[in-house]
Parts: structure tokens; sequence; C-alpha cells
């Protein structure tokens, strides 16, 4: 019985010596840190462009207006400097501007996508990634008689540039996101159809959360990381 006890107590201080030991200054920059948490803000802009059509009478008038908006961006990054880089990530975005087709006001007011990524780095600091998921958007529109909003699915996918300064992740993408046709279903005489397709253009910010900064990028450019 003594021995075991013995036993375990030498387990406990090994273990207890390991905890403080990794919880040092220089263990902490010994980590890879190649799974990285991130989350930021970002700028958009772009065209919604589609088809509004009036039913029955079969009449169809374009979708053409520009879109501004400001978001934001979370993900969970596996990050390979040597290979594929890849991750998930969520973002939402309010957006601006509207459109008169058909004489009837139509406007996208948010959306949201949530999509996979795979990347390469052209070099130690610049990736370029693509990306595809689903996504979600709310649309208003307003007819002669009432104003209708409407929540939509859809799929998203896109492509862009991370360059990683160091403090942070400066990146600059394109999406194209596609809804399908939304109509006022109303039940009357008259029903407009409105399908519509995103073409946003984004720049934003990215903070990594639990980041080593001197580990992962100053003492990995002048060549003194050390395992």
């Amino acid at each position: 019985m003594m021995r075991v006890r013995a036993a375990t107590l030498k387990l406990l201080f090994a273990g207890a010596l390991l905890s403080g030991v990794a919880g040092t200054p220089a263990a902490a920059q010994n980590t890879d840190a190649a799974l990285q948490v991130r989350f930021g803000t970002f700028l958009q802009g772009g065209g919604v462009r589609g088809t509004a059509t009036l039913d029955p009478a079969g009449t169809s008038d374009p979708i053409r207006y520009f879109s501004k908006g400001i978001g934001i961006v979370s993900g969970l990054e596996l990050v390979n400097k040597g290979g594929l880089t890849i991750g998930v990530e969520i973002d939402s975005v309010l957006m601006d501007g509207k459109a008169t087709p058909l004489f009837q006001q139509f406007g996208i007011d948010w959306m949201a996508t949530a999509r996979v990524r795979a990347g390469v780095h052209l070099r130690n600091d610049l990736m370029w990634y693509a990306s595809t998921g689903p996504a979600l958007r709310g649309t208003e529109f307003t007819t002669a008689s009432a104003k209708i909003a409407r929540t939509r699915f859809g799929w998203s996918g896109g492509t862009g540039l991370e360059w990683d300064y160091g403090g942070g992740i400066l990146f600059g993408e394109y999406m194209f996101a596609s809804f399908g046709a939304v109509d006022t279903g109303q039940g009357t005489a008259n029903t407009y159809h409105y399908d519509a397709n995103v073409h946003a253009f984004r720049v934003g910010l990215k903070f990594k959360i639990g980041h080593d900064h001197y580990h992962d990028d100053v003492a990995e450019r002048i060549g003194r990381v050390s395992k």
C-alpha cells in the first residue's frame, strides 16, 4: 500500500513539474501555434445583379445596383506554410442599397455565410485561398400595398489574399453568392419574383488569438525558431 502511494505521489509530482515547465515563457515560445483562432472586421462593396419578373404577365426588368456594407468575421485555421492550409470561417454583413425594378423597391439588407477554406502560401507571409459554403440573406421589398421581408438560403464561393504582417492579417477577397428567386408570396393576381446574385469585394483586418508574435513571425523570418 505504501509503495502504491509513493508511486502515485511521484507521478503527481512529475505531472506538476511538467505543467510548470510548459507554462513558462520559454516553453510558450516553442509552441508551433499552427492552429489559429481569428476574428476581425471588413468593409464590403459590390454589385447586386439579377432579374425581376411579374407573373402572369411575364414582364421582366433587370436588377442592377451597388451595395455597400460593414461586417464581422471569425474562424479557425490550421496553418501549414509548407503545404495546404485549411480552415472554416463564418461572417455576417449589414448591406445598404436598393433598386426599383418594375417600379417596386428591392434590396438585400444583410447576408451571412459559413465557408470552408483552403489556401497555399505564395510567400511566408502571403497566402492565396479559395472558399465555399452555404449562405443566408435577408431581403426586403416594397410593393404597392405592403413592405415584405424574406429570408433565403443559398451558396457562396470566393477567392482572396491574406497578408500576415505579424500583429494581424490584412485581407482582400472577392465573393459570389447565389440564392435563387424569392417572391412576394401574397396570393394576389400579380406576383413579383426577384432573382438576384451578389458580387462582393471585401477588405478587412483579422486578429489572431493565442498567437506568439515573436516565435511565429519575427524569429521565423530571421531563422531563430527553436522547436
